[in-house]
């Protein structure tokens, strides 16, 4: 293993290797990544592979954003196609209260950068007997 680097990221999980990524792309130096396991091994490859804009954050945000512009140009970038296809993102509130915290929220936060409008079960196609959430 090398002695000296301009960067160390632990983790090589999405965050880890896309930040190792992009250092290296701007030639920033010497950069490593320490992982335990293999690449993209831990929550990384437990995701669902949906990508959505509803963060907590505008940071959140913006790296989604940023996101669907790399998944966009995956191909001619690195000659893979990831079979990315953007259908939409689905939030269900079960009640009036949870619909209202969820609407003051995407007001504050998305400020008219993220498409999003309320959908009525009777303007949808989901079973509303599987659109029960459970809380644990």
């Amino acid at each position: 293993m090398a002695e000296q680097a301009d960067v160390i990221i632990i983790g090589a999980g999405i965050m880890g290797s896309a930040t190792a990524y992009q250092l290296a792309r701007r030639k920033y130096g010497r950069v490593i990544v320490l992982e335990r396991d293999g690449i993209c091994s831990g929550s990384t490859a437990m995701a669902s592979g949906g990508v959505r804009h509803q963060y907590a954050h505008r940071i959140g945000i913006q790296l989604t954003q940023q996101s669907i512009v790399v998944y966009e140009n995956f191909e001619a970038e690195f000659g893979v196609d990831p079979q990315f296809h953007q259908n939409g993102y689905l939030i269900l509130q079960q009640t009036e209260e949870e619909r209202m915290v969820y609407f003051r929220h995407s007001c504050k936060v998305f400020n008219g950068e993220v498409m999003t409008r309320p959908a009525h079960s009777e303007h949808t196609d989901v079973d509303p007997t599987l659109a029960l959430m459970r809380r644990v």
